[in-house]
């Protein structure tokens, strides 16, 4: 018996929890961390949360939400606008979707600012995003540092030969008056060329692949932003830090406890969750760390670029070549020069 029970104290020693890594389970224990440890890995998760400030509409909200919007096209269920199959045989809805999503049509959020402000104070290791608005690098996010898992709109390919183009050849037709489908270039081709978001079934971005390992592995804090962490394997990149690195999670709800996250009671050790709205928290991190500031700062250079930005989409456009084509006098026929000519009297 007394051999029984030695063996049972020593699995309680085995899952015993280890001792706090952060004075606080608060933004300012984060802070304090940053400045005691001189973390200089960050890796940031990103999801939607980060981008509902900015305006983009969201799918499910009655009336405004995008799937509502696309009603007329009697998706045969939300996800299908995802679907490759469903893209290769109606790939309109798509694209009325991404007309409303388009990078450039909407200003990053404080969120999005602090990420470029983690970088330019040389402490941040990588973004990884699952959104595809591409706010991260509208802010001024170097773009070697975002990894965006789920793709966006900075390259297209056709479905069917695989050729790449670039964005401004599909962004041109989709909002064209009227729209029309961007076809592959090649000419013994024609199939249709869609932006590189990762659709259902399909593989993730290569560079996720190749990176994901070897940054988590590196990450001496993990931040994790805007996300329900249900989508995998993007979610699962929270498991994949070292046992001592902090996890601070800022967002509307306390999620990932499926996924080891422990936010209260006696298990919390490393995990810290923060309620309430993001772009405060997100403001109020960056005060703890003492670069209130210069967040300010970042924050109106985004708010410039946006108005520039605006401002030259507003300013009349040159004509593409095939629109001077289509508007430069062409020579007349024969027949139109016959019509044109004094007829004799008869």
């Amino acid at each position: 018996m007394e051999r029984l029970i030695q063996m049972f104290k020593g699995l309680e020693t085995a899952e015993e929890v280890p001792d706090p890594v952060l004075s606080t389970f608060d933004l300012a224990g984060v802070a304090a961390y940053v400045e005691e440890k001189q973390v200089k890995n960050v890796v940031v998760m990103v999801g939607a949360g980060a981008s509902c400030a900015a305006g983009i509409p969201d799918f499910r909200s009655p009336g405004t939400g995008l799937y509502d919007n696309l009603q007329k096209y009697a998706l045969p269920q939300p996800e299908s606008i995802f679907e490759m199959n469903y893209f290769r045989s109606r790939p309109e809805p798509f694209f009325e979707l991404a007309k409303n999503m388009w990078p450039g049509e909407y200003k990053p959020t404080t969120a999005h600012a602090l990420f470029r402000l983690l970088d330019e104070k040389k402490i941040l290791r990588r973004c990884y995003t699952q959104n595809i608005d591409m706010l991260e690098e509208v802010a001024g996010l170097d773009p070697e540092k975002i990894i965006a898992a789920h793709g966006n709109f900075s390259s297209s390919t056709c479905i069917d030969c695989g050729k790449k183009h670039k964005s401004a050849y599909v962004k041109d037709r989709v909002f064209s008056n009227p729209a029309v489908l961007p076809r592959c270039k090649l000419s013994y081709c024609n199939g249709v060329v869609k932006p590189d978001i990762v659709f259902f079934g399909e593989g993730l971005p290569m560079r996720f692949n190749e990176s994901y390992k070897r940054d988590l592995r590196a990450c001496d804090l993990l931040l994790i932003v805007g996300t329900s962490l249900q989508v995998f394997p993007f979610a699962g990149l929270v498991q994949e830090v070292k046992a001592h690195v902090p996890r601070c999670l800022i967002n509307r709800d306390p999620v990932g406890r499926g996924l080891g996250l422990r936010y209260e009671g006696a298990e919390q050790y490393r995990d810290v969750f923060v309620a309430g709205d993001l772009q405060d928290n997100a403001r109020a991190l960056a005060d703890a760390l003492g670069w209130g500031g210069d967040l300010e700062a970042v924050e109106a250079d985004v708010a410039r670029q946006h108005l520039k930005r605006m401002q030259k989409d507003a300013s009349p456009q040159p004509a593409s070549p095939a629109q001077v084509q289509e508007a430069s006098p062409q020579p007349a026929s024969p027949a139109q020069v016959q019509e044109a000519s004094p007829q004799p009297a008869s």
